[in-house]
């Protein structure tokens, strides 16, 4: 089982420049499309542009310190559980 980083390591990764929200967000797009996992079956929807424009976006805040949090730009999934059409 691979060894997954915690979100402080990942919200200190983001502080010191390490990595940005946009490397986060194609990686976990690369995760669900890789064949030999998952993703592809448990994802319904992925929607990549929207996800890469707001890295890029939150990218651009942290540039300037700004950024409304320390975790703001790590993403993640919500499970869809609930009927909320209508």
């Amino acid at each position: 089982m691979p060894d997954f980083p915690t979100l402080a390591k990942l919200a200190e990764d983001l502080e010191s420049g390490r990595t940005t929200s946009r490397k986060l967000v194609e990686a976990c797009i690369a995760r669900i499309a890789d064949p030999a996992g998952e993703g592809q079956r448990a994802f319904i929807h992925v929607d990549k542009d929207a996800a890469l424009a707001a890295a890029d976006a939150m990218d651009g805040l942290r540039k300037v310190k700004a950024a409304p949090s320390r975790y703001a730009g790590i993403p993640i999934s919500i499970k869809d559980l609930f009927d909320i059409k209508g």
